[in-house]
């Protein structure tokens, strides 16, 4: 691929992101603060840079995947940011799960510099960031995000244009709301299901077609596996980080989350 790309933060997500990247044949130039993963992707063919700075100099399309708002905020606009070696027709994809009204706010800015962003949070974990079967969700200008499309191909199976910037951020933590909240009750229909003394492999397969079905229930060892192996850093305290951004949008919008808050309490402790 003749596309240059930046690939910003390669950890949990980003590192098997940037990977199924240089195996589509596109050149790739990452960095992280962790060095570990970098040299594992220069094995695999990309360049090291050393600063988010130096990867917007050498790229056409520069992704964001790091793991905070305040971490993309810094990476995009400041100092040895990409902004700072921003060119013409520069397009930064911001993939990272922040607040959607930082997204709006470093769009504006990089508008500023004649430069594209597009806001396109993923769903799907590690797993569908491995197996290319990640959800993306595109906000920003939509002949940008036609642009990029071939990228998001590479990441993903199940595309969506949402609007303007913001509105991919938004509807990634309106999914993962449902998530958080299913899988609350869900615990709770296991530990009464246990009690009761019904026979859980029987009550799985009963609830997988009936009313009570959900995404949780299909995927009930892995998403058991995010308590049970917790590790810091993990899946688990990604989905932390979201429904605390979740709560944050509803208060600034007026929307009262009820669930979500308890929710949030229920399945940390």
């Amino acid at each position: 691929m003749e596309t240059k790309i930046g690939f910003i933060g390669v950890g949990e997500m980003g590192f098997p992101m940037a990977k199924r990247l240089i195996e589509a044949g596109y050149q790739l130039t990452v960095f992280d603060i962790v060095k570990e993963p970098l040299l594992s992707l220069q094995n695999a063919g990309a360049q090291i840079a050393g600063s988010a700075k130096e990867v917007s100099q050498k790229s056409e399309i520069v992704t964001v995947m790091v793991r905070t708002t305040a971490q993309a905020e810094r990476v995009i606009s400041g100092d040895n940011g990409v902004l700072e070696g921003a060119h013409a027709g520069l397009t930064i994809l911001l993939m990272s799960t922040i607040d959607p009204m930082m997204a709006k706010k470093l769009a504006g800015i990089a508008k500023e510099k004649g430069v594209d962003l597009l806001d396109a949070p993923v769903i799907g974990a590690r797993q569908g960031a491995e197996t290319g079967t990640l959800t993306v969700m595109v906000g920003g200008a939509e002949e940008v995000s036609k642009r990029c499309k071939p990228i998001f191909d590479v990441l993903g199976k199940n595309i969506f244009y949402l609007g303007e910037v913001g509105m991919g951020e938004s509807a990634k933590l309106i999914n993962n709301l449902l998530l958080l909240v299913n899988m609350s009750a869900a615990y709770e229909a296991v530990a009464l299901g246990k009690k009761a003394g019904v026979k859980m492999d029987v009550l799985f397969d009963l609830i997988k077609v009936s009313t009570g079905n959900s995404w949780v229930i299909e995927h009930w060892d892995m998403v058991t596996s995010w308590k049970d192996k917790y590790k810091v850093g993990g899946t688990l305290d990604l989905i932390y980080k979201d429904i605390n951004l979740t709560l944050d949008l509803g208060e600034n919008l007026k929307v009262p989350l009820y669930l979500s808050s308890l929710a949030k309490q229920l399945v940390r402790y």
